[in-house]
């Protein structure tokens, strides 16, 4: 009886090492933590560090994490338009298929250089040249209040006019056409969106108008994500008013600066946190290997099993010894 035991005892031993599910530490990954995707907003543009090293919200929010630029990959690109995205989009497909989040953005190319014109040429229209942002706001600095009245006036007819309706009409179809893909790349994964701000408003000039084509074009991306499932944060409220603060408009530059892409972060992971996404909520790790990453797909009850062998061993091997 004694000598069965033992056996028993031995038996069990050897399947609660051997029953463990093969890890690989050195295994490449089947799966991406994230992929972004977008234009210079989410490049970083004039952060200092490059695409990978800079302070943009996407690095800060997998720093926040604990991610390592092997586990999500950004492939956005300066000056990007919606059109482009999707075009840019089937070239990453093995990519995308593989994340488990997919952020971007998009929108500033496609209207701000619209809004821009319209506004100059309502500057332009006194006489007086634009050929960069600064030039606007002097411009307009420089207009009479009856002018000024009279320039506003024929922005917002404008903004219910062709051209400014088809080219919204055009920006929706994209995005839904973006999201359609995206979504059969990678039909499991969070897709998250955010509205964008208005740089123009730090300028003081016309504000009235660029705000409302801005709005009307966040209200399209707001109903792309809910017919899609998709998140949505809102950057544009978070910026309003503070638009000098959080970009390089001081200098006439459009884009975040380290404090705006701080903001953004935070707003992205408020996003995640609402969908349970939260630093520290990641997978499992063996406690036989401490140092290795133990992936989700395997079910608890293997990982339980070497554990209950080894508990029901004992009680036997204690038994064994008192005989």
């Amino acid at each position: 009886m004694r000598r069965s035991a033992s056996v028993l005892v031995c038996v069990l031993l050897f399947l609660s090492v051997f029953s463990l599910p093969c890890v690989c530490a050195e295994q490449e990954p089947d799966t991406l933590w994230l992929v972004a995707l977008g234009d210079s907003i989410t490049t970083g543009y004039e952060m200092p560090g490059g695409l990978y090293g800079c302070d943009n919200y996407v690095n800060l929010t997998a720093a926040a994490f604990e991610k390592t630029s092997d586990e999500y990959r950004n492939h956005a690109v300066n000056g990007y338009t919606v059109t482009d995205l999707l075009e840019l989009i089937p070239n990453y497909r093995e990519d995308i298929s593989k994340a488990e989040i997919i952020v971007f953005d998009i929108g500033y190319n496609d209207i701000l250089n619209p809004i821009f014109a319209y506004m100059a040429d309502a500057v332009e229209s006194t006489g007086r040249r634009v050929l960069k942002v600064r030039d606007l706001e002097d411009g307009w600095n420089c207009m009479t209040d009856e002018q000024r009245m009279k320039a506003e006036k024929a922005l917002m007819n404008a903004l219910d006019g062709p051209y400014f309706s088809g080219l919204l009409e055009e920006f929706s179809r994209g995005v839904d056409e973006v999201l359609a893909l995206l979504r059969e790349y990678a039909p499991d994964a969070r897709i998250y969106m955010q509205t964008i701000y208005n740089p123009l408003a730090a300028l003081n000039a016309m504000n009235s108008f660029s705000d409302a084509v801005i709005k009307k074009l966040n209200g399209i991306l707001v109903a792309a994500a809910e017919e899609n499932k998709c998140g949505c944060y809102d950057v544009f409220s978070a910026f309003d008013g503070k638009e000098s603060e959080y970009t390089y408009m001081a200098n006439y530059d459009i884009h975040p600066n380290e404090t705006g892409h701080a903001v953004m972060h935070e707003l992205f992971m408020e996003a995640l946190a609402k969908d349970g996404v939260k630093p520290g909520g990641g997978g499992l790790r063996s406690i036989f290997f401490p140092e290795t990453d133990v992936s989700l797909d395997v079910p608890l009850a293997v990982w339980l099993l070497p554990l209950v062998l080894v508990i029901v061993s004992i009680p036997l091997y204690i038994m064994t010894k008192r005989k």
